[in-house]
């Protein structure tokens, strides 16, 4: 499903996909994690950390929205357990600038800076196939593990031109 932006005031930065489900991996073997969404514009992409206060918010809201809707446990269960794919589209509706001020733990980088990106899926032997996508730029490398389809993630980064 394609999710489609507003364009912006002329002269704007224009969001042209939002990427969420993806874990920065970091330290010994990987061992530090930090949930993102990329909100990827024509010009940088913004890592947006999900915070596990970020996390607690959208549950709380989801499971008041449901039982003010008259919706009895399960329902309040599922509300919650879905509300993290709301993430997403907030950041349709917010400006780069915004996204990236939102938490202490944002960053962009600029478009230009990328060298190369990869989408691979390693084999865990007997266990399932992880997925990681691959940004490298002069300075740095980010390793993002997916956690949802990594085709989908492809088509994303397709979508904005960048493969």
């Amino acid at each position: 499903m394609s999710e489609i932006a507003t364009p912006p005031p002329i002269g704007g930065e224009q969001v042209i996909a939002v990427v969420g489900g993806l874990s920065r991996l970091s330290g010994f073997m990987g061992m530090k994690q930090k949930r993102y969404t990329l909100v990827v514009t024509d010009r940088r992409i913004v890592f947006a950390e999900l915070t596990k206060e970020r996390v607690r918010e959208l549950t709380h809201h989801a499971g008041d929205d449901a039982k003010t809707a008259g919706e009895g446990l399960l329902g309040r269960v599922g509300a919650r357990v879905r509300s993290i794919d709301g993430v997403k589209a907030t950041y349709w509706k917010m400006s780069p600038d915004a996204a990236l001020g939102e938490t202490p733990g944002n960053f962009a980088i600029e478009r230009s800076a990328i060298r190369k990106v990869k989408f691979k899926s390693a084999t865990g032997g007997e266990g399932p196939d992880t997925d990681f996508v691959v940004i490298k730029t002069d300075s740095e490398t980010y390793k993002l593990q997916v956690a949802g389809s990594l085709r989908q993630v492809q088509e994303k980064f397709g979508q904005a031109g960048i493969s």
